[in-house]
Parts: structure tokens; sequence; C-alpha cells
């Protein structure tokens, strides 16, 4: 067990605006007010007002959300910028080879999870951001969760685009693959590849219906695509440790019970709050409710443990201090 620890507990992201610093102290604490509540309502936006042309990204801790706020956004993104959309459906093949055709397109519309690491359904845009959803080149950083910009895709010949309008084509299956880029690629050089670039192919995984995620299916499916996704709408695991200027916060739990979603998790919470430079950068997709937001507390298993690592922390200085006096 360590006992060498560190904490950083100034709100770097928000230093600039102590508005929204002293706003994350006191949720932090659980102790956030009325007033709180308040003003963060007023950061509500009208759903016609929204848009991702700009660079603005989007939080939300459920996954079909995610998946449709993530297509709106890129057909937003890449008709501001001129761009080319391309969709593309990720095979399914079936075990036993019946099924209904409804079954099919429920299959299709369920996106990636956790549970499954390829979107049913892949929009692409040359020079859009992405999101990797599974370990691929370790040594590399392209690792899930890591941000990448779509550089270029390799269609595969046996899946012709077809034109849904002048500036989208549909494709019945994946691509050969993607080339991505990041920073921390530029000075990358793989043979065959264009420099500062890495190709990722698409992978398969088993649908089960044992999975409460596919329990729709009549029998096992495989699907094979990109695990890839859009990464304009982000989940709030996905977007710790990442800094935006502007973000769409969706401050609601992660299930659904008779159309509701469930009350907001204190570290979704904090995290998704924390995320933003400037509490003017920050807009709501819905009103929060105030079983999201007042008397949203760490549970005591988190208060316990940074008890631990502060006493930890007070320790090492000590200890640091102390060796610093007999050098």
């Amino acid at each position: 067990m360590f006992k060498t620890v560190i904490l950083l507990e100034e709100q770097v992201r928000a230093r600039d605006d102590p508005q929204l610093g002293a706003l994350l102290e006191r949720v932090r604490a659980g102790t956030q007010t009325r007033e709180d509540f308040d003003l963060l309502n007023t950061r509500l936006v009208d759903r016609s007002q929204i848009t991702f042309k700009a660079g603005l990204r989007a939080i939300t801790p459920l996954n079909r959300n995610r998946w449709a706020l993530n297509m709106e956004a890129l057909v937003d993104w890449a008709r501001f910028h001129a761009k080319h959309i391309s969709i593309f459906i990720s095979t399914h093949t079936w075990r036993s080879r019946t099924f209904l055709q409804q079954e099919l397109a429920q299959t299709i519309e369920q996106g990636d999870s956790s549970s499954c690491k390829i979107p049913g359904v892949f929009f692409y845009a040359q020079g859009m951001p992405v999101v990797v959803n599974k370990n691929t080149y370790t040594g590399l950083r392209v690792v899930n969760g890591a941000e990448f910009t779509a550089v270029d895709l390799i269609p595969d010949p046996k899946f012709p685009g077809h034109y849904l309008a002048d500036d989208v084509t549909i494709h019945f299956g994946p691509p050969l693959g993607i080339l991505l880029e990041s920073q921390e690629t530029k000075d990358i050089t793989i043979p065959t590849l264009p420099a500062g670039t890495l190709l990722i192919r698409p992978i398969t995984h088993v649908l089960d219906p044992a999975n409460s995620c596919y329990k729709f299916l009549s029998g096992k499916c495989t699907r094979r695509g990109l695990p890839v996704v859009p990464a304009f709408v982000l989940t709030d695991y996905k977007a710790q440790g990442k800094t935006f200027a502007d973000v769409l916060l969706e401050l609601r739990g992660n299930r659904v019970a008779k159309g509701q979603p469930s009350r907001c998790d204190f570290t979704s919470l904090y995290v998704q709050l924390s995320r933003c430079k400037t509490l003017q950068g920050i807009r709501l997709l819905n009103l929060v409710r105030p079983q999201d937001f007042l008397g949203n507390k760490p549970d005591q298993g988190i208060v316990d443990a940074m008890r631990r690592l502060t006493d930890l922390a007070v320790e090492t200085r000590r200890s640091f201090k102390s060796q610093q006096c007999f050098t």
C-alpha cells in the first residue's frame, strides 16, 4: 500500500473564474446551496441554439443520448466545414440464420458501450475528433478513451457508398481502416502510412442475449466494425482529464426507470462541472433537478478515502521538510 501522497487541490481549470472555482469547492465538499442550484439552471440553453460547428463538446452519462447527440453533432460540424459525410453500418452475422427484420434494426441501433466497443453505425467526416474505445497500441497511447483527429478512411470495395444526399453516402459494412493523428503521433513514422498517422482496423465482438443490453436478441450475433466513435459527445467517464472552453452538460444518472433518468451520481456531477474553464462556458442540455444537485454528496467510502489521502499528504510534506533540514 502506498504511503507517499501529494494532493493537488487547486481548481486549475477554473483558476481564472473565481465564481466557478467557489462553486466547485462547495460541490466537492457537498455543501452546495439553493443559490448555486438556481445559478446553475441559468445556463440552460434552448435545443435549437445548440450547435457543434465552433468546437462545442458535450458530456452525458446516458449512452443512448450520446449516440443520438454525436450523430447530430457530426452532421452539424461536417456541413458547416463543407465535409462529406460517410455512414458505415457495422456488419452483423447471426449464428442462427433465422431472425426478424425488427431484430436486425434494433441491433444496428444499439451503439457502443462498455459491453461492446463497436458502434452499430459509425458516422464519419474527415477532420472530425474521434475517441478510441479499445486498447489497441498501448505503447503508442492508442488506448481506450484516447482522442485523435480522423485524417482519412480506407474504404472497403465490398461495401461501396450509396448516396442519400449530395454530401452523404451510406456503406453497408465498415471501412478497411481509419487513419488517426494527434500531437502525440506527429513524430511517428510507420512504413506505408502518412507521417504522423496510425491505422485502426475493424474488430469483431459477439453480442450475447445473456447480456442485459442485448436481451432482445434471439441468439448470439457477431458485430464487425471500427472501435472508434465521434468525440463531440463523451460519457462522464471518458471526459475525465479533459478540459473544454465550451461544454454542454447533462447532469443525470446513467440508468432510466419508467422513462426517467436516475439521480445524478456525485462523481459524475463533479466531473462534468469541473471540465470547463468558466461558468459562462457551461451550458445545460436540460434543467438540473433538485435531486441531482441539492444534497448530492460523496458517499462515506469516498469521504474516508479522501481523509486517508489527506492524512498521508500531510505526513509526506512533514517527512520531506524534515529531510530538507538535514541536507
